[in-house]
């Protein structure tokens, strides 16, 4: 078990799972602002 510990995954597994994480970030970020305009359209529809 010690040696899995000491020995570090390899740098492209690491760099590709960084590069899936921004990603998804963005998109769930462009998800929620799209969510929120279409809140915000039927706001301003009820309104004026």
């Amino acid at each position: 078990m010690k040696f899995y510990k000491k020995q570090k995954p390899p740098l492209i597994l690491v760099h590709i799972y960084q590069a899936f994480y921004i990603i998804l970030n963005i998109h769930l970020v462009f998800a929620l602002l799209g969510f929120l305009d279409r809140i915000a359209k039927i706001i301003r529809g009820f309104c004026f």
